[in-house]
């Protein structure tokens, strides 16, 4: 029996999703994200990567549990809409995982994002756009600071070929977030 349970909407900041206290954040943000421009209007998050919710991403990831991804994914769509992060001007909405390159792809044996990405887009019943390729590159794991993280991703990513998302709302999965330049 796991008592965990997704984090409440407030213990997060609705635009880089870091932890926060009461009162903590507003509609700008926190002290972390106030003030600064980011490529995204809403950030969502089941919880901290920390506890069961660590383990269960950890599975996904390197024991290949493609189900445990789908089923997380369900679980953050209902946050999603729990959040109000589906209902935009326009209606259109699409599920977009971050891009895993073709070598980790086959090393790993499973796309981490992908798979939660799927829970997301059947969770919101939304189509699911692989609209995103990455070039292979060192691990973010293996990067020791947030300014090597952004060097590392630089350029990492790119449209895949011939994607258009103009005119919809991108619902852009990750499985983890740490410093945000993956995101950016």
């Amino acid at each position: 029996r796991v008592a965990w349970a997704p984090d409440p909407l407030d213990a997060f900041c609705n635009r880089c999703a870091q932890t926060v206290g009461l009162g903590e954040d507003d509609e700008f943000g926190c002290a972390k994200c106030r003030g600064k421009r980011l490529a995204w209007s809403r950030a969502v998050r089941l919880g901290a990567f920390q506890g069961d919710l660590a383990s269960w991403i950890k599975e996904v990831k390197f024991a290949r549990n493609a189900t445990l991804g789908v089923d997380l994914g369900r679980l953050l769509a209902t946050r999603l809409i729990e959040a109000g992060a589906t209902r935009l001007p326009g209606g259109r909405v699409c599920v977009v995982p971050v891009a895993m390159s073709r070598r980790d792809r086959i090393f790993r044996g499973v796309d981490h994002a992908r798979c939660v990405a799927e829970g997301v887009a059947k969770g919101l019943g939304a189509p699911l756009a692989m609209a995103l390729v990455r070039r292979h590159g060192p691990s973010q794991r293996a990067m020791p600071s947030a300014t090597a993280r952004e060097r590392n991703v630089k350029r990492a990513f790119r449209p895949a070929p011939g994607v258009d998302l103009r005119g919809w709302t991108v619902v852009l999965v990750d499985d983890v977030v740490t410093t945000g330049a993956t995101m950016r």
